[in-house]
C-alpha cells in the first residue's frame, strides 16, 4: 500500500531511531570496555556484539510484526 508521504516519514523516523540506537549500544561498549581490565577489554566488546546481533534479529523476526503488524489485525497486536 502506498502511504505517500506519512509513510515515508515514519520509516525514515524509524530509520534515525535505530540509528541512534546502534551509536548508544557503541557508546555504552566503549563505556563498559573502559571500566573493565585490559585483558577483559575483548570479552566485554564481543558481549556487546552479540547482543545487538541478537537484539536486531529478535526485533527482526518478532518485534516488527508485534508492534507494526497487520493493519486490520485483532486491535491488540499491531496497528
Amino acid at each position: 500500500a502506498d502511504l505517500g508521504l506519512g509513510g515515508a516519514l515514519d520509516s525514515a523516523w524509524l530509520c534515525l531511531c535505530g540509528a541512534l540506537v546502534m551509536f548508544m549500544h557503541a557508546g555504552f561498549a566503549m563505556l563498559e570496555t573502559g571500566s573493565c581490565r585490559a585483558k577483559n577489554a575483548s570479552n566485554v566488546l564481543m558481549k556487546n556484539l552479540v547482543n545487538v546481533c541478537a537484539g536486531t534479529l529478535g526485533w527482526w523476526s518478532i518485534g516488527w510484526a508485534l508492534a507494526y503488524g497487520e493493519q486490520h489485525g485483532n486491535g491488540f497486536i499491531g496497528t
